[in-house]
């Protein structure tokens, strides 16, 4: 039975310890360089200006908060971005899929990401909407 509760004992310090390491993950911005677009978190390697990204791929463009909710774009993409997460290894992205018999000639939306360092996300939420 000793065994049994110090088995127990060590499953729940591992998973204090993991809660534990996960709060004390901090979000790391380099010096002198913008943190935030309107309340969006940008972190390093990802930054604004140049000597605050890790290269042209993580450069975060088109900072825009005036209309109160901001709008950001990552480099060389028209992908707004909606959230960073460095602990995820995630950056949110507003992502037009497809379009049709709409009325309106086709559009490439098509998003090419060989060659960088991001890959479409098997968490994909796709919404479909119609107009009346």
């Amino acid at each position: 039975m000793a065994a049994v509760e110090l088995t127990v004992f060590h499953v729940i310090l591992l998973f204090w310890s993991l809660r534990t390491a996960e709060s004390q993950v901090m979000v790391m911005t380099l010096t002198g360089c913008e943190s935030t677009c309107g309340g969006i978190e940008i972190p390093y390697p990802f930054g604004m200006k140049e000597g605050c990204f890790l290269d042209e791929r993580f450069k975060i463009q088109h900072c825009n908060s005036s209309s109160g909710y901001p709008t950001l774009t990552v480099s060389g993409t028209d992908l707004v971005v909606r959230s960073i997460s460095v602990y995820d290894s995630t950056i949110y992205v507003m992502f037009p899929i497809v379009f049709t018999n709409c009325g309106v000639r086709d559009r490439n939306t098509v998003v090419d990401l060989e060659g960088s360092p991001f890959v479409f996300s098997p968490f994909n939420y796709f919404v479909a909407t119609t107009l009346p």
